[in-house]
């Protein structure tokens, strides 16, 4: 359970410093949307029958608990960011319908 916090802190940390021009709030939300894992990379050791079924099983729920673990984080700071986000318009406002 402290994998994903630390993964979502080194995102943010990246993300600042990659991009200058972000705030704290939304470098968090940079490194909450990308810490999780993806289960389909795990997908050809889930299935495979030589690997033990504790493992299989082991890594399964990991996978599960990394994607449930950072939704805490990804509202906590997009609250932080003052949910600047939702307020923002979507598309390309010289292009209707994109």
């Amino acid at each position: 359970m402290i994998g994903t916090p630390l993964t979502i802190a080194l995102g943010a940390i990246v993300a600042a410093f990659l991009l200058k021009d972000i705030t704290l709030a939304e470098a968090g939300l940079i490194g909450a949307m990308l810490a999780p894992t993806d289960a389909g990379l795990g997908q050809a050791i889930v299935n495979n029958a030589k690997v033990p079924a504790k493992i299989r099983q082991a890594l399964n729920v990991e996978s599960g608990l990394n994607d449930g673990g950072a939704i805490p984080f990804f509202l906590f700071f997009l609250i932080l960011a003052g949910g600047e986000a939702l307020e923002q318009p979507v598309g390309n406002p010289d292009c209707p319908g994109v």
